[in-house]
Formats: C-alpha cells, sequence, structure tokens
C-alpha cells in the first residue's frame, strides 16, 4: 500500500509541474530564511555557554546613583578583585580583565599592528574554558610572560614552535610561556593574546585607587555558595573603602552578559541585545507562517482537482484514515523535498549572510543528533499542519457528492484559502512598515546634526606628549590640513566619568556625575563646535599653566549656573575656573540623550588623563594624499611604531553598525517574504482562473474587453489586499512605536509611511494577478470553450 501511495504521489508531483515548483520553491526559500535566522539566533542563545564552570562565574558590575540619573556601569576599581578573594571564602577565584588595543607585537621575521590583547590575572585561564594546548599550565604569574591564541601564534611564528621564545611588545620584552585555543566565536571576551596584569599595574598607579573605575571583575563562586548571598555581602565594598563613593555592587551572570547589557555604561564591544533575539524570531517565525501558508493554499485549491479519485477509491472501499494517511504522506514528501532544496540554499547563502552579521555560522550544526531530530521533527510537523485541512477535508465527503461536483459546487474550501491569503499579506505588510520606518531611523541616526564636524578628519591612536608641538607644526606646514589636536577620547562613546567635581554654589548634598575629556587646545576648532559663553582654549590669552574647565549646556543646566563664566571649579585635585561653555554636542550613540561634560586642558602640571588620539581636520578632499603625509610625519617621531590613520566618520558610521546590520537583514528577509507571498497569489490565481476559463470565453463572445475581464477577474484578490493593509497597519505602527521607544533621538510616524507600503502592497499584488489573468484573458473564445 505504502508504494502504491508513493507512486500515486510522484505522479501528481509530474502532473502538476507548475503548481508543485511553486509550492517547492516557495516552502524552500521559507525554511532556507528560518534556518538562516535559526543559526544566528542559536549562536547568539550559546554566547559564553562553552564554559565547563560557566554556572558558577559572574561578572561584578556597578549600580550608581546620582541626583539626577541612575547608571549600570560595567567597570569597576582595580582593587576590587583581590579584596573581595581574600576577603569572601565564598569566592574560589577572581580575576581583573582589562582590554588592550594599539600595542605593537614585533619579532625579527614579522610586525603586527591589528592583534587585540588584554592584561588578566593567573585565575582567568583557570575560570575560563580556553584550553591550554601548550606550555605552562598556569601561566601569567611572571610580568614579563605573555600568551597567544594557536591562530596569533602561527600569523606570527609560522610553523616553529613559539613556547619560550621571545617577543617585543612596545618596547618590553616578553617570553611566550603558553598557546591556548582559538576563542570561539560566541565568547563576549576575545583577544589574540595575554599579558598578565601586573604589567597594566606597572604603567597605572591609578589601579590602586577606590575611586577609579576602569577594571573588568570577574569571580567564580564555590560550586555550594548561593550567589544572592554573596552579591548581598560585597555589595556596599565600595563604599566602606571609599567614603562618600555612591555605588553599590551586583553579580551578572557569565552567560546573561551578551545579550542583557544593552546600555551598561563602558562594556566592552561587540555585546548583543536580547531585543534582536525577539526581533529575528518574529521575522523567522513570520517567514515560516507565509511559506506554509501558500502549501495550504496551494494544496487545498490542487486537491479539490482530485475530488473524483477521492470519491472511486471511497467506491471501492478505502477507508476514511487511509485516505487521510495518503495525503498527509504527500505533504510530508514535499516538505522533505523542499526542506532538502532548503538546505542546500542556505549552505550556499551562508558565506553571504556570515559576512552580514559578522559570525562564523556554519550548517554543520543541524547535523548534530538533536539537532537532526529537531530537523526531522519540524518536517513531519510542517508536513502534518500544512496537508491537515485538505486530508480532512476531501476524505470527509461522501463519494455521490464528490463524483457529482459537490466540492467546487458549494465552493469549498474557498473561504479558508481567503482567510490564509489575508494572513499571509498582513504579515508580509508588516514587515514592509517596519523595514521602511527603521531605514527612515536610520537615515535619521546619520544625518542629524550632531554638534560637531565629522567629515574631513582623520585621527590616529598615537600621542607623543613630549613632542606633540613639534609633530603639530610640521603637519600644519602642509596647506590641506587646518587643524591639529590631541584627546583622551574621540566624541564618540565616551564612558570616562566622575563624581569628584566641585563648584563655586554646589549644594553639600548634591550628588553629580560628568563625563571628563583632555585635549590639547585646538579641541572645539577642529570639531568645528560652537562656543556659546566664555573662550576655548585656542582663545585664551592667560598662561597654559592654569587651570581652566569647559562646560557644556546640558552641565550647566544640572549644575544650576546662571552666569558660569569665572566660577571656581575644581576636580581632581585641580583648581581653576570655568572659561568657557560649548553648545552641546553628541558624544554617545543616539540612543542616550546628551550627558554632562567637561573638556580640561593638557598640562605638566594637571592630573587627568593624558591624550591618546591625534586629530586633524583637512580643508581638501584629496584625502588619501593628506592621509599618507601624515603618516610619513608622525612616524619620524615614533619610528618603532607603525602608525595609520583613520577616517573618523567611517569609526562614526561603524556606532550603529548592530542598526545598520539589523536593516540590511530585515530589508532582504522583507523582500523574500513579499516573493513568497506573491508566488503564493500567483499559483492561487493560476487555479482559480483555471476554474473560470469557460466563463471568459462566453464573456468574450458577448463582446467583453481584455481590461474587463482582467478587472472582474482581480477584484476579487484586490479586496483581499485591502482587507490585509486594514489588519496590518495598526499592528505595525504598535510595534514600532515600542521599538522606536529605544532611541532618545527619534522620528515621528508620519502617515505617508502607510500610504507607500498600502501602495506597495496593491502595485505587487496587482501585478502579480494580472500577470496570471491577462493570460487566460487574451486566449482564442474557440479554444476556451472546448477546455475541459
Amino acid at each position: 500500500m505504502f508504494k502504491n501511495y508513493l507512486k500515486i504521489a510522484f505522479r501528481n508531483i509530474i502532473r502538476q509541474k507548475g503548481f508543485t515548483a511553486i509550492n517547492i520553491i516557495g516552502l524552500s526559500i521559507g525554511i532556507a530564511c528560518t534556518l538562516l535566522l535559526t543559526l544566528w539566533i542559536t549562536n547568539e542563545l550559546n554566547f559564553d555557554h562553552f564554559h565547563k564552570n560557566g554556572e558558577h562565574i559572574y561578572r561584578v558590575v556597578e549600580h550608581q546613583q546620582y541626583s539626577s540619573q541612575f547608571l549600570e556601569v560595567a567597570v569597576t576599581p582595580g582593587p576590587l578583585a583581590v579584596a573581595i578573594k581574600d576577603d569572601f571564602p565564598e569566592i574560589k577565584r577572581s580575576t581583573r580583565y582589562s582590554t588592550i588595543r594599539s600595542y605593537q607585537l614585533k619579532t625579527d621575521r614579522i610586525t603586527c599592528s591589528d592583534m587585540n590583547g588584554a592584561f588578566a590575572d593567573s585565575d582567568f585561564l583557570q575560570m575560563f574554558t580556553f584550553p591550554i594546548l601548550q606550555g605552562n599550565t598556569h601561566p601569567l604569574r611572571g610580568i614579563d610572560e605573555i600568551v597567544l591564541t594557536e591562530h596569533a601564534a602561527k600569523q606570527i611564528f609560522e610553523l616553529e614552535n613559539p613556547v619560550g621564545k621571545t617577543i617585543l611588545i612596545n618596547s618590553d620584552l616578553k617570553t611566550i610561556t603558553a598557546i591556548i585555543s582559538d576563542i570561539p566565536d560566541n565568547s563576549h571576551l576575545q583577544f589574540d593574546y595575554l599579558l598578565p596584569f601586573s604589567c597594566l599595574e606597572k604603567q597605572n598607579n591609578s589601579l590602586t585607587y577606590w575611586g577609579n573605575n576602569s577594571i573588568y571583575t570577574y569571580i567564580e563562586l564555590q560550586e555550594n555558595s548561593d550567589a544572592n548571598l554573596v552579591e548581598n555581602k560585597i555589595q556596599n565594598i565600595i563604599k566602606e573603602h571609599n567614603e562618600g563613593a555612591l555605588s553599590t555592587l551586583y553579580l551578572q551572570q557569565l552567560n546573561q552578559i551578551h545579550l542583557h547589557s544593552v546600555g551598561m555604561v563602558a562594556d566592552l564591544n561587540g555585546m548583543g541585545d536580547a531585543r534582536y533575539i525577539v526581533i529575528f524570531s518574529c521575522i523567522s517565525i513570520f517567514i515560516l507562517i507565509i511559506s506554509c501558508i501558500n502549501f495550504v493554499s496551494l494544496a487545498t485549491a490542487r486537491y479539490g482537482n482530485r475530488s473524483r479519485e477521492v470519491g472511486m477509491r471511497k467506491v471501492l472501499g478505502a477507508p476514511h484514515q487511509n485516505l487521510i494517511c495518503q495525503f498527509l504522506g504527500e505533504s510530508i514528501l514535499l516538505v522533505g523535498l523542499a526542506t532538502i532544496i532548503a538546505l542546500v540554499m542556505t549552505e550556499l547563502t551562508l558565506p553571504v549572510f556570515n559576512q552580514f552579521v559578522l559570525r562564523n555560522l556554519r550548517l554543520q550544526t543541524f547535523f548534530q543528533p538533536v539537532s537532526l531530530l529537531i530537523l526531522i521533527g519540524m518536517v513531519i510537523f510542517l508536513g502534518i499542519i500544512a496537508g491537515i485541512y485538505p486530508a480532512f477535508l476531501l476524505s470527509s465527503f461522501k463519494p455521490v457528492s464528490i463524483l457529482n461536483g459537490y466540492l467546487f459546487s458549494r465552493q469549498r474550501g474557498g473561504n479558508f484559502r481567503k482567510i490564509l491569503v489575508v494572513l499571509q499579506w498582513s504579515l508580509s505588510i508588516i514587515l514592509i512598515i517596519c523595514t521602511i520606518i527603521l531605514y527612515q531611523q536610520l537615515q535619521y541616526m546619520q544625518n542629524k546634526k550632531i554638534g560637531f564636524n565629522k567629515q574631513q578628519i582623520l585621527y590616529t591612536a598615537f600621542y607623543d606628549k613630549s613632542n606633540f608641538d613639534s609633530m603639530k607644526q610640521e603637519i600644519l606646514r602642509n596647506p590641506q590640513i587646518d587643524h591639529v589636536t590631541a584627546v583622551s577620547a574621540l566624541p564618540l562613546n565616551m564612558n570616562n566619568s566622575t563624581s569628584g567635581a566641585k563648584w563655586e554654589g554646589m549644594n553639600e548634598d548634591e550628588s553629580f556625575l560628568i563625563h571628563c575629556l583632555s585635549s590639547e587646545k585646538d579641541f572645539i576648532e577642529t570639531f568645528g563646535m560652537k562656543m556659546v559663553a566664555g573662550v576655548s582654549f585656542a582663545q585664551r590669552e592667560t598662561k597654559s599653566d592654569d587651570f581652566g574647565v569647559i562646560l557644556n549646556e546640558t552641565a550647566v543646566k544640572q549644575m544650576q549656573l546662571s552666569n558660569p563664566i569665572g566660577k571656581s571649579f575644581s576636580v581632581w585635585g585641580n583648581e581653576g575656573k570655568i572659561i568657557g561653555v560649548v553648545k552641546d554636542f553628541h558624544f554617545k550613540s543616539l540612543h542616550y540623550p546628551i550627558e554632562p561634560i567637561m573638556i580640561l586642558p593638557v598640562s605638566d602640571h594637571l592630573r587627568h588623563d593624558n591624550p591618546r588620539y591625534t586629530v586633524v581636520l583637512v580643508n581638501s578632499d584629496d584625502l588619501l594624499s593628506v592621509k599618507n603625509y601624515l603618516e610619513k610625519i608622525t612616524q619620524k617621531y615614533s619610528p618603532e611604531k607603525k602608525i595609520e590613520f583613520s577616517f573618523f566618520d567611517e569609526r562614526f558610521a561603524a556606532m550603529y553598525k548592530a542598526e545598520q546590520e539589523m536593516s540590511t537583514i530585515l530589508k532582504w528577509f522583507t523582500c523574500l517574504a513579499i516573493f513568497i507571498a506573491s508566488l503564493g497569489l500567483l499559483g492561487l490565481t493560476a487555479f482559480l482562473t483555471d476554474k473560470r476559463t469557460k466563463e471568459i470565453g462566453i464573456r468574450k463572445i458577448l463582446g467583453a474587453h481584455v481590461s474587463n475581464i482582467i478587472y472582474i477577474l482581480s477584484k476579487e484578490f484586490a479586496k483581499w489586499i485591502i482587507f490585509a493593509n486594514i489588519i496590518a497597519i495598526p499592528i505595525a505602527y504598535i510595534i514600532m512605536r515600542n521599538a522606536l521607544q529605544n532611541f532618545a533621538y527619534r522620528i515621528s510616524i508620519v502617515p505617508s509611511v502607510f500610504v507607500i507600503t498600502f501602495l506597495i502592497s496593491m502595485l505587487l499584488a496587482v501585478f502579480t494577478i494580472i500577470f496570471q489573468t491577462y493570460k487566460k484573458s487574451i486566449l482564442n473564445p474557440v479554444e476556451v470553450l472546448k477546455y475541459e
């Protein structure tokens, strides 16, 4: 019997090639989209799950409370890790962690400037599962050690055994004591090499201060320890060591860090967002539903042509359940074929998809025993869902009714197909609206006036305080360059802040957090910022040794200063005055509102961070030649380093990379969803116009014009699309209104978006319908009347 059913299934597939092709292609694309998004979602959800002791590892983070704001901060004081490990026996291990961006690794054979490193304590490799492949099993204990990843070791030493060899890190000679396996993509900790944390302590004395938050702290608890009890014990440690501190500590579980750190101040780069998991899951479900609706709708229509076959089988004694099993089996077979094609599509498109999401996703994930069972289960489930309605519909009819054509005389199944088409296009329209609004928001963010000039600016992560003035004068000899300055941080994502600022007229009980930036004197002029009161550093006539601070408008407002110029101001032991107020500018992503900031001058007599970036304003369109000129000049002042200048506007655009990637993915998957919906509408139109072939012939004989016939055949489908818009538009509006709340600066949702979407959906649907109905309307009436 099974063999007989299989033969019938293949015969029907061959006999109805057009319907079968539409069914399988639409379903294949839908499943392929689902597989791609599932790979990404699975990768995101599995971040940091590979560590053996992961359930006992936590990151220590801060909750800071001030008069004007609350902050969640990812970094902590330098002494914290050692202090809590010594004081609390529940903590088995602790480690400090800090990233390295601009160090140069050098051997006799090669120089590498593009590797990212990190400082860590010796407990780091005992806590986290980054397996040691060669060398010392307990490295990072000596200040002259370095640990390389396998990839870094191969890049520097090729096939040689690197353990025991020396390598120059900037000007320090280090011995390679261990090689670890490459860091998995789904780890929030990413580095090419590790240096002992004692190296950073040697460079930076401020790491001993409890008031300086700049280090990531991780702890591993004993197996039977309660994380909540430990959190309660350590939450006031900073206050105990730093009088007047406003920070409390809490624990963030390791596998929660990647997706649940949105808005965390000073966090590591590359963090994810749990909201994207929800969005991509919805897109995946939408596309799968749309493709399944195609399958069900076309199957309902196609199986109707087999009503006589069903009637004959029933007359010959075929049981009800046998017919159901036959149709469900055929449905599962088609879904299975579609899934095989989808796997091939996924494999072919995965390299392009990986470029969009910056991951190294592999299809082999689905061939693990558990994943394979889930995939097979999905095929069976989709086959049953897609085939259950037509199977029960056909098997439920009486043989006499079926053989007399009762099935279609009463339009059985027609209303069900209408509901499916409306649902299908409603989901597609929702995706179109979301894509348009998200694109408009991204354009708004990239084009919004941010309070400074981001064009024609080049920068490099190099600053030599002793030679800066000489280098600056030499650079300015080029007439294509207007200004040169140096800053401690670029106005992109500045997180360095303090609550230690004092000013004239400050209330004693007031707590105030202000961001800080140190710069050489031409900072305001280089970035084209506007002064609203006072003077910039370049305009000052007093000695540069005098401490003067420039505040932004938000800082002045929150400090409640009506006439700030000349008021006394102190921070970190520096006593001086407020010399100017700069017009507010965005120094973070537009996800966040403008916050208070103070700009401090660079001086040998002042205590604050030194600049790390040299920034140049160019007045020429020939940026590449200017870039080469700058690299040539700066190389003279640091021959041991490889100096490279970058374009500031590209770095600025990178702030919205996650949104851009999401917009691109949403755009492509929306197009695919529309294509699948149009494909289904094309098939359904073909089926229903076939059913009205004789009607078309009679109308033509009676004088109906082609346009009249197209109108008559199209108006029913057009009603469905209009109704789909009525359902989809309010749902999409609610979704995007809530989504835009994540942006501090956002667009307004205007009616034109919905008008455009309505027109797009109607044009796509009408074009699809006309394409099919036109072929029928131009047939010779004589041939038409011979139909069937």
